[in-house]
């Protein structure tokens, strides 16, 4: 492999860390084939960067853990913004008004409130005709990090991925002789054979 791009690091991290297990530079390394010091460095230097982030949590020497609810990319810098003006808001904003605030789409903002309200960050606040009105709870005011709806699951093959990532880490971490790693070992190549033999549909 001669490129590694931060968007299949970030999709190989958050599988190998699923369930808040830890993994290592080592299983990433065998998870990308990689075999030189110039990418070696590039995995080491990409993971800092996804530390500052807040995606990834050192957990030990070249050890992480993934950070499920870790904003990325634009996302992260409209919904902090979102968040921002929701603690910052006089009783009785909309959410017209801070999908305009924060640049957010009116369709996310209108998802996002939906949850804000269901966990007690958000309470209705009254109406200006048609338009619902709303306030910060105290919840809010005390939580500096940024509220997340749950992830959904965004690749088709997520269990086969997470399968794949649970042999490398029995093979360079568990007992290939021992009857049970051999039993897992056995299960995951199973799961991985379901989805592709035969012919079958995977789409």
């Amino acid at each position: 492999m001669s490129e590694i791009s931060m968007e299949a690091l970030r999709d190989l991290c958050r599988t190998l860390g699923s369930g808040g297990r830890i993994f290592s530079y080592a299983m990433i390394y065998e998870a990308l084939s990689v075999d030189t010091e110039k990418l070696r460095n590039l995995i080491r230097g990409r993971c800092k960067d996804l530390c500052k982030s807040g995606e990834l949590i050192r957990k030990g020497r070249g050890e992480y853990s993934y950070n499920e609810n870790a904003l990325t990319g634009k996302d992260a810098l409209i919904l902090k913004a979102a968040w921002r003006a929701i603690k910052a808001a006089k009783p009785g904003f909309s959410t017209h008004d801070i999908a305009r605030r924060s640049g957010a789409t009116y369709s996310h903002i209108c998802k996002w409130f939906r949850f804000l309200v269901g966990n007690e960050y958000i309470k209705q606040h009254g109406r200006d005709k048609n338009i619902i009105l709303y306030r910060a709870t105290a919840k809010a005011q005390q939580t500096d990090e940024t509220p997340l709806m749950p992830r959904k699951p965004h690749n088709p093959f997520e269990s086969e991925k997470k399968a794949a990532c649970e042999l490398i880490k029995l093979f360079m971490l568990g007992d290939p002789y021992a009857p049970a790693t051999q039993n897992k070992i056995i299960k995951n190549c199973r799961a991985i054979l379901d989805r592709f033999e035969n012919n079958q549909e995977v789409a």
